[in-house]
């Protein structure tokens, strides 16, 4: 109450502290008006004690069941990913330029599988070059730079394919053991690759994963938020 929103006149409570009536005295002493803190209630305060128990009940059980299925997700992609160890974060990169300038680096970072927006960033282009490879490496560089000690296992993925990922895998040397890069590729149905494509350094196949698959799609999506920011 002190924190988030004055009391109400009454507080119905299943637990009997030791002086309760303090309790009472205190609170409406720091609120300005008189609020009774009630204890070993029967009958309809009884009913509305036992339903607030019953939804705090349900609460936690969602929130820990979205919780494991969180895991469960970043689990799949170490797995699939071939990463020695579970991120805590996933992050994508992407470089976007305006008629040929003004261009930019967007990073949209996820946090245990949630969208983590106050941990977005954007990188102006600092460097003269026009150059994806280039432009790609300068943000990739000042992005690790930022992250380095933070101490989170980080997935960093790189918008583009292949030779996007070589060109910024030396950037990370020694950080492997918290931090990854993988790259992800658009499709390109005239090149009959009809599917987005996810790289991971040393290996010239796309990883084997399910276009319909809900790890594809958590990739995608957050390619697609990196777009979007």
């Amino acid at each position: 109450y002190e924190e988030r929103a004055p009391p109400p006149p009454r507080v119905i409570w299943d637990l009997r502290p030791a002086g309760a009536g303090l309790l009472d005295r205190f609170l409406t002493g720091e609120h300005g008006r008189k609020v009774k803190v009630l204890v070993r209630v029967r009958g309809e305060k009884r009913a509305l004690l036992d339903m607030a128990h019953t939804n705090a009940h349900q609460a936690y059980t969602q929130e820990s069941e979205k919780a494991r299925s969180r895991l469960e997700l970043l689990e799949g992609l170490a797995s699939s990913l071939a990463l020695p160890a579970v991120p805590e974060v996933v992050e994508c990169v992407d470089i976007s330029s305006f008629q040929g300038g003004d261009a930019v680096g967007s990073v949209a970072v996820s946090r245990n599988a949630g969208l983590a927006k106050s941990e977005y960033r954007c990188f102006h282009i600092k460097g003269e070059s026009v150059s994806d490879f280039e432009m790609m490496r300068e943000v990739i560089g000042r992005r690790l730079r930022q992250v380095k000690k933070s101490g989170d296992v980080r997935l960093i993925l790189v918008d583009g394919g292949r030779a996007h990922l070589s060109q910024v895998l030396p950037l990370a040397e020694g950080a492997q053991d918290t931090i990854f890069l993988a790259a992800i590729a658009k499709a390109r149905p005239e090149q009959g690759l009809a599917e987005e494509r996810v790289y991971t350094p040393g290996s010239r196949e796309a990883v084997p994963l399910d276009p319909d698959s809900r790890l594809m799609h958590f990739i995608s999506n957050l390619r697609d938020e990196a777009h979007r920011f």
